[in-house]
């Protein structure tokens, strides 16, 4: 029986269509592996060194918590994303990037 939503659909759907595009690719292998990484610290945490009565909720819960984090840090790539093509397209031609 499966726990709760799983985070690992989004992950293999956002690296499936951005295959040929090796910035949007990079962005979603950090977040898959941040997401991912953290959940697996979680669950270690919860299973082998701070056991208790509450430990079941929290495996159950890891999926959906993955999900959620997984879901705010694309919005967040996105927005970067947005934020630097304006600033890139605001930008003189011929300036260097940091120019003031």
């Amino acid at each position: 029986m499966e726990s709760g939503p799983s985070p690992f659909v989004p992950f293999f759907l956002g690296l499936a269509i951005t295959a040929g595009k090796s910035a949007d690719t990079l962005r979603w292998h950090l977040i898959a592996l941040l997401v991912s990484a953290l959940g697996i610290a979680v669950l270690a945490d919860v299973i082998w060194w701070h056991r208790d009565a509450q430990g079941a909720i929290a495996v159950l819960l890891v999926p959906v918590l993955q999900l959620a984090a997984w879901t705010a840090l694309v919005v967040l790539a996105w927005w970067v994303s947005h934020i630097r093509a304006r600033a890139r397209a605001r930008r003189p031609e011929g300036s260097p990037p940091n120019s003031a």
